[in-house]
């Protein structure tokens, strides 16, 4: 049927929190539909062990929010229920490492600990995506009417612009 062309990318608040979410996720994938998830990763690891077969998962990290070790855990899952089932098509994990000014520190120590996970830097993806916005600023910066290339250019020192985009 025609219905196939159509895609969903489902995000939240936490997609997978909802009630029978992975249900949903396989009639889909069933029916023959892509389904791309977003997520922040904070459901437990084997919701994600089991979605990774039906749909693709991007996880985006937030490091003024996220549970550091129990987001590695996740991740780590995540890859080796992929290399387990030797699943490299459907079932994607992208990473998405949510980058404030000042933040670099933390963002290089995670993307070390990813590049550590077994077998990641060969079945997953990772970028570096900047974030710009009113968070962490003082009230007396405005950011309505300003480009985001404007603010990417205010907020971030060279050496930061060089990390944005896809990191593998």
């Amino acid at each position: 049927n025609g219905f196939n062309s159509f895609h969903f990318s489902l995000s939240g608040g936490e997609p997978t929190f909802q009630p029978r979410y992975i249900d949903w996720i396989k009639y889909l994938f069933n029916k023959g539909y892509y389904v791309s998830s977003h997520s922040n990763g904070s459901n437990k690891p084997e919701v994600y062990e089991e979605l990774v077969h039906y749909t693709d998962l991007n996880i985006s990290v937030h490091f003024e929010f996220y549970k550091y070790e129990r987001l590695l855990k996740v991740l780590d899952r995540i890859t080796q229920e992929k290399v387990k089932s030797g699943n490299r098509g459907v079932g994607h994990l992208e990473v998405k490492l949510m980058f404030r000014p000042g933040d670099r520190k933390e963002l290089l120590l995670f993307e070390r600990q990813l590049k550590q996970i077994p077998n990641f830097v060969n079945y997953c993806t990772w970028s570096v995506v900047p974030l710009v916005g009113p968070y962490k600023y003082t009230p007396k910066e405005s950011f309505f009417g300003e480009k985001e290339n404007d603010l990417i250019e205010k907020f971030y020192i060279d050496k930061d612009k060089k990390l944005f985009g896809d990191r593998n």
